[in-house]
């Protein structure tokens, strides 16, 4: 019996751990993306990528690729931790999963796939193509992620996901609409921000998820009431 509550303990303790690292995790990203924006002059908050922080040709890539590689380590420790944090819930098990999948997908564009400076090369190169896949591929899963933990700790969080949601479509949506003028190597005034917009509400989500999760704890109620929702 005492073993099995010291086992009981350890496991609460370690999902804790990891769904603080969701917390981390955010903040890391939030702070990366200022900081090397802040180290390059010339690059321009609000009309640039965040991905051109990382391009082949950009002097911040080397701070850039340790500091996210670091913020993909964490959000997959809290992938596990959302999984942990389950039960039987089904849907919350499938999300910590997309979870840890995104941040695969991000290790791959980071270290394999860097994208190259706008107008640094005359043409996309196949890597540039590559890396706006894995861009979209990763904004597919943070839809289902978002989609699949909004019934996580009951109604107040469903609302926020939602709102989550038509933040995620609307940014998109901008962003796709400055895709001829990309095409024409055109200014884009106002795509830094709108990128911005999608990058940051995802990973407040996912912070918002872990202080969610841990809150309540890994109590069985909750299951019971997402079955009624």
């Amino acid at each position: 019996m005492e073993t099995d509550r010291n086992e009981t303990a350890s496991r609460a303790a370690l999902r804790r751990l990891l769904l603080a690292c969701g917390v981390l995790s955010s903040l890391l990203y939030v702070a990366t993306d200022v900081a090397a924006a802040m180290r390059w002059d010339g690059y321009s908050y609000a009309a640039q990528f965040i991905s051109e922080l990382m391009s082949v040709e950009a002097p911040t890539r080397p701070f850039v690729v340790r500091l996210f590689f670091a913020y993909g380590v964490l959000v997959t420790a809290f992938g596990v931790g959302v999984v942990m944090s389950a039960g039987a819930n089904r849907r919350l098990r499938i999300a910590g999963g997309l979870i840890v999948g995104y941040a695969t997908v991000g290790y791959i564009g980071l270290l394999f796939f860097p994208m190259h400076l706008r107008g640094a090369l005359p043409a996309l190169t196949a890597t540039d193509v590559v890396h706006m896949i894995l861009a979209g591929v990763i904004l597919v899963l943070t839809f289902a992620f978002v989609d699949l933990g909004a019934r996580a700790t009951g109604a107040p969080f469903r609302r926020y996901s939602i709102g989550t949601i038509v933040v995620l479509l609307i940014s998109a949506v901008l962003i796709a609409r400055e895709a001829p003028r990309l095409g024409a190597r055109m200014p884009t005034p106002w795509l830094g921000i709108e990128e911005r917009v999608t990058a940051y509400a995802s990973v407040l989500w996912l912070l918002a998820l872990a202080v969610a999760l841990f809150r309540r704890g890994p109590a069985r109620a909750y299951l019971l009431r997402w079955r009624r929702a």
